[in-house]
C-alpha cells in the first residue's frame, strides 16, 4: 500500500484513492499535515501526495527525527527545507528527540510520537493527516512506528 491518511472522521486511516480538497469550510484551502519519520521520506514516499496538494492545500511537514542515522541530521534537516519549499510546503519541521533517532534496528515509542503528533495537531488543526501505512511502507520499523504513533494521537482526539 502506499502513503495512508486521516481526517478526523471515525474510519481506519484511508488507503488509496484521492483527497477531495474542498475543504468543507467556506472555500479556504484545507490544511494538511504530513507525517513522516526522516527527512526524505517526504519525498521517497509521498512525492504523487505532494504534488497532488500543491496550490490547493496549506501542508505542513513534520519529520520526526533528523535522520542522523550516518551523522548527516543537518544536511538531511536542511534537505528537508529544500523540499519544504518544492512542494510549496507552508512549514516543515525535524523534532530531534532521543528516543527518536534514526536506526535500522529502533522501534520507536509510539507514545513519544503521539504526544508531538498532538501537539502540532493542536496548533495546525489540520482536516487531513498523511502518514505511512501500518508495514511503513519500505518495512522500516520507524515508518510503522511513526503510524502507530500518528494513530494514537488521531485515537485520543476523537475520545
Amino acid at each position: 500500500g502506499g502513503p495512508g491518511s486521516q481526517g478526523a472522521g471515525p474510519r481506519a486511516p484511508w488507503r488509496g484513492g484521492g483527497v477531495a480538497m474542498d475543504g468543507g469550510d467556506g472555500g479556504r484551502s484545507p490544511v494538511v499535515l504530513v507525517c513522516v519519520a526522516h527527512p526524505d521520506d517526504e519525498a521517497m514516499f509521498f512525492t504523487p501526495f505532494m504534488l497532488s496538494l500543491k496550490d490547493r492545500a496549506h501542508v505542513h511537514l513534520l519529520s520526526l527525527s533528523t535522520g542522523n542515522y550516518e551523522g548527516l541530521g543537518e544536511v538531511r534537516r536542511k534537505e528537508l527545507g529544500a523540499s519544504a519549499r518544492f512542494f510549496a510546503a507552508q512549514s516543515h519541521e525535524c523534532v530531534d528527540h532521543e528516543a527518536l533517532q534514526d536506526g535500522m534496528d529502533t522501534v520507536w515509542d509510539v507514545e513519544v510520537i503521539a504526544e508531538i503528533v498532538q501537539e502540532r495537531i493542536a496548533t495546525l488543526e489540520p482536516s487531513v493527516v498523511a502518514t505511512f501505512d501500518e508495514w511503513g511502507i519500505s518495512g522500516h520499523p520507524n515508518h510503522s512506528s511513526t503510524c502507530r504513533g500518528v494513530e494514537l494521537a488521531l485515537r485520543r482526539l476523537r475520545a
